[in-house]
Formats: structure tokens, C-alpha cells, sequence
């Protein structure tokens, strides 16, 4: 079934980022499912993964689903940066290059302002997302520790690793060959190159396994299909700002000196942690480590052959699997109420 969403703009004005530059004509776009109680006790909030929108997670929302309409207020919020709400591709005034560079931090302020002042939300029942979703959410815990009781983190990572870093600047300069000074777009051919490493990268070689019949031309086209139909939606100075922001995700406060690991252990929300087992971007380990240094917080391993896509959603058995353990974790909640 597919869900409807009555997509709602949120203006924020001009707003000043962590590094002290000025957003101009900030606005986020969200929209919601389900009723708000008269408790307004009852509201989760979803957050993109990289280049992804308010409608990543329709596998997961609905009736009797993980984040189950009849019983939850569900807001699916865009992000800065990821088309759909302010980013290179669409500002007036400060498009491509000149767009100011934002952190995850700064969606995450902006995110806070949209539950806050429009939607007059002084508690969430929870704020999830899976990959820099997640990393949001994990923000979120750190930054407003008394704003959520539960945090979900699916396929993610609690501090930017080398292997990360390394990926995501081999597939900016993929984007970028044959880029002149002169022109600000990119060719087709790079961001196909792009998007195809990206699509590899994402999944895992079991995965291919499973998919791949004796033609080996089978994997390619489907290689081919599948990059040239991203690169069509992706902006390339949308990607470059994304990932800039994942290489400067920072719990901790480097002023003050306070870690990815002391800032974990500042959260006071529930935390469900679900990596997946095959993951090769954010490998299941690193969500295991950060698991120690969160007060309350379980681990609920995805056992998926999909490598990092194994928490969105392409297996119908991880589909299961996260619906599950999700909904026994907000089950949990429940009865400590």
C-alpha cells in the first residue's frame, strides 16, 4: 500500500550555522501520518539517510506496521541539503558552491525548531532514522537529552570512520571529472560512475550472489538501469554537502574535549541500535562498540544478506526483522509507563 504524503513547508528564515555562516531563506518540508493524542505524547520522528526523502521509510509506516499509524503521529521530515528541503540545488540566493556549509548538528537544530514552534511538540516518543538518519537521531539524543524517551538507530555509525571518509571522497571526485571551471554541471557519465560505486557499496557480495543468473550481463544492466535512474535525481553539489556533513559528524565537543564516547553516554533516551549484519559501509561492530557507552540501550543485529541497504528495506524478511524489533521495543516502553 502506498502511503499519501500531504508534504508541508516550515519556514525558518535566515538561520546562523555552527561554523557562524547565515542560511538564507531556510525552509524544511515534512509531512505527517497519523493523529497526534491528546497528550501530544504520541509523536516519532524520521530522519533521511544520505540523498534520501520523507519518503524512505513508506515500508515501515502504516497500520500495524513498525511505526504503526492507528497508534503513533509520524512525522517524515527532509533535511538540509537534500532537495526537498533547502539545498544547493534550490536556494535563491545561495545555489551550488555558495551555499553555506551546514553539519548534521545544524539539520538537527533546524529539526528542532520544526517540532518545537510549528509543531508545538515538547516531548517525542521517539526520533529514528537509518544511516545518516540515524546519525541525526543519535545527534538528537546528545544535543536535546530530554526531548525523546526512545532513540532508533538503523545501519549507522556514532562517529565518522577513515573507511567512510575515504569512500565518500572517491565518489565526490568521481562526480567531479571532466568538471571545468567554466560549468557548473556535472557530466552524466561521472554521476553514473558515482551512483554505481555507491549502488555496490551499499549492498554486499552475498546480495549480488543471489541476484546474479549465468549471464553476467544481467548484473551489469541491472547496474547500469538502477545508476543512470539515481543520477537523474541526485545534484551533485546536494551529494558533495551531504557527505561533507557525515565527515564532520561530531557527538562530542571538541572544545571542551568530551568524545563520540562521552557524548554517547550523556544520552538519557532508550536506545535500539540495529545494524545490519552484512553492512560494509557502517560494518555491525562499530554500533556494537558505541552500544557500551549508552546508559539504556539494546542492540538488535539485522540478519541481512544486503549489506547496508539491509535496514532499507529490500528483503522482505528484513523488513520483518525490523518491524519486530521495533515494535517490541516501543511495546517495552509502553508497559514502563
Amino acid at each position: 500500500m502506498t502511503i499519501q504524503h500531504n508534504v508541508q513547508r516550515y519556514a525558518l528564515g535566515s538561520i546562523r550555522l555552527q561554523n557562524e555562516s547565515i542560511l538564507e531563506d531556510a525552509f524544511l518540508t515534512y509531512s505527517t501520518h497519523g493523529r497526534l493524542n491528546r497528550e501530544r505524547s504520541n509523536a516519532i520522528l524520521l530522519l533521511p539517510p544520505l540523498m534520501a526523502n520523507h519518503t524512505r521509510y513508506d515500508f515501515l509506516i502504516g497500520p500495524g506496521k513498525a511505526f504503526d499509524t492507528d497508534r503513533y503521529y509520524v512525522i517524515t521530515a527532509d533535511t538540509l541539503g537534500n532537495g526537498y528541503a533547502i539545498s544547493p540545488s534550490n536556494s535563491p540566493s545561495q545555489a551550488g558552491d555558495r551555499f553555506p556549509r551546514f553539519t548534521i548538528l545544524d539539520m538537527v537544530d533546524a529539526q528542532y525548531q520544526l517540532i518545537r514552534q510549528e509543531l508545538k511538540i515538547a516531548r517525542l516518543l521517539a526520533v529514528g532514522g537509518l544511516s545518516m538518519g540515524g546519525m541525526q537521531a543519535l545527534q538528537w539524543g546528545v544535543k536535546y537529552p530530554d526531548m525523546m524517551e526512545t532513540v532508533i538507530a538503523l545501519a549507522t555509525m556514532a562517529h565518522p570512520t577513515p573507511w567512510v571518509k575515504a569512500i565518500w571522497h572517491t565518489l565526490r571526485k568521481a562526480m567531479q571529472v571532466g568538471q571545468h571551471t567554466n560549468d557548473e554541471g556535472v557530466s552524466a557519465e561521472a554521476m553514473c560512475a558515482a551512483t554505481t560505486f555507491f549502488l555496490i557499496l551499499t549492498r554486499h557480495w552475498e546480495w549480488f550472489d543471489r541476484q546474479a543468473t549465468q549471464e553476467d550481463q544481467k548484473i551489469s544492466h541491472w547496474l547500469d538501469t538502477q545508476s543512470s535512474a539515481m543520477a537523474k535525481h541526485w545534484d551533485m553539489y546536494n551529494f558533495i554537502y551531504q557527505t561533507l556533513a557525515e565527515d564532520s559528524y561530531e557527538l562530542g565537543d571538541t572544545k571542551s574535549g568530551m568524545d563520540y564516547r562521552q557524548a554517547l553516554s550523556t544520552i538519557r533516551a532508550s536506545v535500539l541500535f540495529m545494524p545490519s549484519a552484512s553492512d560494509l559501509l557502517h560494518p555491525a561492530n562499530e554500533l556494537h562498540e558505541a552500544m557500551k557507552h549508552v546508559p539504556q540501550a539494546r542492540i538488535a543485529e539485522i540478519p541481512s544478506a544486503c549489506g547496508h541497504m539491509g535496514g532499507g528495506g529490500l528483503d522482505p524478511h528484513d523488513i520483518s526483522f525490523i518491524t519486530q524489533e521495533i515494535k517490541r521495543f516501543l511495546r517495552t516502553l509502553n508497559h514502563m509507563h
